[in-house]
């Protein structure tokens, strides 16, 4: 056995002893449909019980449920973070937002997944009654002066048109809307209403639409005691991102509050000292803190007002808790303000010329004062385009200073800001003006480049030279070269990037496999576009060097089916990433799979097997053409669980395979296979997670990183037809929304063939394609099913988006296969 298979299977086994150590104590029962929820954030659920894939929850219920809970347990870590920072206990504070919460957020995110993936809307059977669904969105706090938005979606399950009047009663105000809903449509309704008429203070709201009533409180505070002074929510974000935003808007929230506790110390000693300047340097960093603080807190609150609409957690009180610290901090601001009081000053800025390049810097002439007098004979800080510039005032407050661009400015006519930025310990505040300014590009040259003569896969390229201008007149100073990006290639593959720094670079990129064997032109180039200096580039010869691979893998029969695993390596034992692999079995099945990080793979499904795996042979070959690496081909005898495993390599002698890895675990049991696999697994490669939770499961496990819906999608029961599945992806891609659109499609498709099919449900969507293509035995089925469930895979696990005019191509072969389905069946019932 491969030795990352081997490690992998000691580590399955390890997770799973100690999950049936711990299994049940806390957290959410997973199929059972109860969840126990505690109030203490130290509470923990099981990471098994909530990493189970779908068909492991015994129905929608109990993971809505499991989904709720993991919703309200975030919503309590921040809740907690928010009132410990209130207490000043920061250490305290930032604990919730910590240990344990991006873990909580990724169950989050893949029970959340799970729910909007294939099933779209079993709301409605969860009530047969119920007609519509209805959710209402209210921001948790406004001030006086601003308008608040009252807004309902109501969704319409029903099959004909619902009407409906929408009543608002926020405090004493009150309004109604009727709204029209068509079947599987969702309508949004607002109101709005004025925050100063509704007066400082909290106000209950309710919100009532065809017999639903959603309840809430809306705090309306003056606008110095809210932060961010009425920030609105991001509409278009999801409750991942919010949660994910929220706990680092919080983190940086709480640094900040703790370090403008620490200033404002160091202020009051000073002060009580007698220390004018240390006085005025507190007062001007309490003051810049404040600004940050206020800007941080109605981040926050804009996350939170995202959660609250679309998760189950309650954050009006954490709400209340930031706005609280905000308000208390610009209160004290205040009296440090009358206390230390700042001069006002003014700036003004002339360009001589109006031009400037690399190597002639333009004239600014300038003049600096107060409300009062000139700022008279002191040297001053500027700051021209992030650049520090240091000038003298004369008698009347006038300067002059040269300003000369970087490598990295942009190019052509520009508006440039100009800061006068005061020193810590004036009485003066900042000031800034506008300056009008052409730049223009000059030429470089890489006139000297040095590199490594020979390299192989995986090796540090070194690479080394400077920058110039040759038709600079007079002396250019090095720094104007900081930070350039400089690119580097071999043949036609990027290798990344170095920066240069005083107008040379020296750094090194590893070699890739991708970069072919012989000799290839090397090349550095000055990455830049449409900046103050123009690109160049330099290249010079690099011998790559091939490496010689190996393969080596197990096949276990498991039923009508094979289980590979395996990795490719180089012969001295390195992991080979990022690679495809050819797998042929005896019998004519093939299958390609693309090795992970570890340079492992595997694969399993009756592709591989003719039906009687056990004493087949099965070979893994890698073919290195336009790599760096060389051929490798391994042949293996399937073997039962328990047996040994034996195979061939043209680089190796036979070596025993070991213990299979279902062997292993055969014993224990399929809940601990299952989480076993997903714990090794998780951490490293999601795309080879989800193939392994094919494998096991019959399921899919959604990869947590996968892009998340908007807002919550209604879910799928097992009553709606094909026909309204097909509508309703429809709606969803007139509504902008190619990914759930395809998605639904897919699940139109499966509603559609899965009753004619015995174990249908249990199929993966390859199975399933396999299968439906045989029983239809025509290609053009086989091409629209191909198709179909390619886009599906694309919008449900890919990382890039499925574009409108594949959904729509996606949802027109739907129909098509829709319809033949039902001519099918008509014509065996006739027969």
């Amino acid at each position: 056995m491969p030795r990352n298979v081997r490690h992998r299977a000691v580590l399955a086994i390890l997770v799973a002893c100690l999950f049936l150590a711990t299994a049940g104590s806390v957290g959410p029962a997973v199929g059972d449909g109860s969840v126990a929820a505690s109030a203490s954030t130290g509470t923990t659920a099981s990471d098994a019980d909530l990493r189970a894939p779908p068909d492991a929850y015994e129905d929608d219920r109990s993971q809505r449920e499991t989904l709720s809970w993991l919703s309200n347990h975030l919503g309590d870590r921040l809740g907690t973070s928010a009132e410990s920072t209130a207490e000043g206990e920061f250490d305290r504070a930032l604990e919730p937002i910590d240990e344990g919460y991006d873990a909580r957020l990724e169950q989050f995110t893949t029970v959340n997944d799970e729910l909007t993936t294939e099933e779209i809307a079993s709301d409605a059977a969860d009530n047969a009654s119920a007609r519509t669904d209805v959710r209402v969105y209210v921001p948790l706090s406004t001030v006086l002066g601003e308008e608040v938005a009252v807004t309902a979606m109501i969704t319409n399950y029903d099959a004909d048109p619902v009407e409906t009047t929408v009543t608002y009663e926020v405090g004493d105000e009150t309004a109604e809307e009727t709204v029209s809903v068509d079947s599987l449509q969702t309508e949004e309704i607002s109101v709005s209403l004025d925050a100063t008429e509704l007066g400082e203070g909290e106000h209950p709201w309710a919100v009532t639409a065809d017999g639903h009533t959603e309840r809430g409180e809306l705090t309306i505070y003056a606008p110095e005691e809210r932060a961010g002074n009425g920030t609105e929510a991001d509409a278009e974000k999801g409750p991942t991102e919010a949660f994910e935003d929220a706990a680092a808007d919080q983190e940086a929230f709480v640094e900040h509050v703790r370090e403008y506790q620490r200033t404002l110390s160091a202020y009051e000693t000073a002060r009580q000292e007698g220390d004018a300047e240390r006085t005025r340097e507190s007062a001007r960093a309490l003051d810049a803190l404040a600004e940050r603080i206020d800007e941080l807190g109605g981040a926050v609150l804009g996350n939170y007002d995202v959660i609250e609409y679309q998760t189950d957690a309650s954050l009006s009180e954490a709400a209340g808790s930031i706005n609280g610290i905000v308000a208390e901090i610009r209160e004290e601001q205040a009296e440090i303000s009358d206390d230390v009081p700042f001069a006002e000053t003014s700036l003004e800025i002339e360009a001589d010329g109006g031009t400037a390049s690399i190597v002639d810097p333009v004239e600014f002439t300038g003049r600096l004062t107060t409300t009062d007098s000139a700022v008279a004979n002191e040297e001053l800080r500027l700051q021209v385009d992030e650049q520090d510039i240091e000038v003298e005032t004369d008698d009347d407050g006038e300067f002059s200073v040269e300003y000369r661009p970087t490598a990295t400015t942009t190019a052509g006519p520009a508006t440039m800001t100009v800061t006068y930025v005061p020193d810590p310990g004036t009485d003066r505040l900042q000031s800034e003006t506008t300056v009008d300014v052409v730049i223009e590009p000059v030429d470089a040259t890489i006139p000297t480049l040095e590199t490594s003569d020979a390299v192989a896969y995986g090796d540090d390229l070194e690479v080394a030279g400077e920058v110039t201008i040759p038709d600079a007149d007079g002396d250019v100073p090095a720094a104007v070269f900081d930070s350039v990006p400089i690119r580097v290639s071999a043949g036609d593959e990027p290798l990344g990037e170095i920066d240069a720094e005083d107008g040379s670079f020296d750094g090194s990129v590893p070699v890739p496999a991708s970069v072919a064997a012989g000799e290839q032109p090397l090349t550095v180039r000055l990455a830049l576009e449409e900046r103050a200096l123009t690109p160049a580039e330099a290249t010079a010869p690099i011998d790559v060097a091939e490496t010689a691979t190996d393969i080596e893998f197990e096949a276990v029969a498991r039923g009508d089916e094979v289980a590979l695993n395996g990795a490719l390596e180089t012969t001295t034992g390195d992991p080979v990433e990022n690679q495809s692999v050819t797998i042929d079995a005896e019998d004519g099945g093939t299958a390609t799979v693309t090795t992970d990080v570890d340079g492992a793979f595997s694969v399993s499904g009756p592709e591989l097997t003719d039906g009687s795996a056990d004493g087949s042979r099965i070979a893994a070959s890698y073919d290195g053409t336009g790599t760096n690496l060389g051929d490798a081909t391994f042949v293996a005898t399937v073997t039962a669980p328990g047996t040994e495993a034996s195979g061939t390599s043209p680089f190796t002698a036979p070596v025993p395979a070991g213990i299979s890895v279902l062997e292993i675990v055969s014993g224990i049991g399929l809940l601990v296979v299952v989480v076993g696999v997903l714990w090794f697994w998780g951490g490293r490669n999601r795309r080879a997670l989800a193939a392994v939770g094919d494998a096991l499961t019959g399921g899919r496990v959604r990869d947590s990183s996968a892009r998340s819906t908007r807002r919550p999608n209604p879910s799928l029961d097992g009553n709606v037809s094909a026909s309204t599945l097909l509508s309703l992806a429809r709606t969803r891609r007139e509504r902008g929304d190619p990914d759930l659109a395809t998605r639904i499609a897919y699940a139109a498709v499966r509603r559609a063939y899965d009753s004619s099919f015995e174990n249908a449900r249990g199929l993966t969507h390859r199975e399933f394609y396999r299968v439906a293509s045989e029983r239809a035995g025509d290609e053009r089925i086989d091409e629209r099913l191909r198709t179909v469930t390619e886009a599906y895979e694309r919008a449900a696990f890919g990382t890039e988006p499925v574009s409108d005019a594949l959904a729509e191509r996606v949802l027109s072969y739907v129909a098509d296969l829709c319809r033949q389905f039902d001519a099918d069946r008509r014509i065996d019932a006739d027969d």
